[in-house]
């Protein structure tokens, strides 16, 4: 460890935690979906987010399910809005895939932009929005060692690793990681999730 940092704090578990493979369903993340607005008219579509095929038996049915609820404290305008979940037709799969649009964290009550206002910069409207102690616990996450996840990263072979800089230093922390990836939370999350699906950057 170099005397100009500190070490950062421990990994926590629900963070790394990959899903069993005999889970059966679990989130999607739709790469793209960034506003509100888009993701309803998504919703609105009773194909708009129906994947082709379920991810854990490959059956080509899914029908829809139901919908969840979804908080967005902190959002100047819009206080929730749903997500859908689809169930595979496979008899013997059932599984329930939960699709999420990317703008929204797979378990925090806040979209993306708004976590980015509090720990990076942003706004000052949207900045005052999340209580302090929340946002202590977000940077705590981001301060933590990227070596796991980048590790996960590495799965994806050159889609996502050549835009981290090359100078990224071996003891880095997640949010150095977001910088140097130069693509965002969002973008980070959606990559880890669709490498090792479970896993979360926060």
């Amino acid at each position: 460890m170099s005397r100009k940092r500190l070490a950062p704090p421990p990994q926590e578990m629900c963070l790394l935690r990959e899903y069993s493979s005999s889970q059966k369903g679990g989130t999607l993340i739709a790469k793209g979906v960034m506003d509100v607005e888009e993701h309803e008219r998504f919703l609105a579509d009773p194909d708009g987010y129906r994947p082709e095929s379920c991810p854990r038996c490959d059956h080509d049915r899914l029908h829809r399910h139901d919908y969840r609820t979804r908080q967005l404290k902190a959002e100047q305008e819009r206080r929730s809005t749903k997500v859908v979940r689809y169930q595979c037709a496979n008899g013997e799969c059932k599984a329930k895939w939960q699709v999420v649009p990317q703008l929204l964290p797979r378990y925090l009550p806040r979209s993306w932009q708004v976590v980015e206002s509090n720990v990076i910069g942003g706004p000052k409207s949207q900045r005052e929005a999340a209580p302090a102690r929340t946002v202590r616990r977000w940077r705590s996450r981001l301060e933590r060692a990227a070596s796991f996840l980048l590790n996960v990263l590495r799965r994806c072979g050159e889609a996502l690793l050549p835009r981290i800089d090359h100078k990224f230093p071996r003891e880095g922390t997640v949010m150095e990681l977001v910088q140097a990836s130069r693509g965002g939370l969002a973008s980070l999350a959606w990559q880890v999730h669709h490498q090792a699906p479970g896993v979360r950057v926060m």
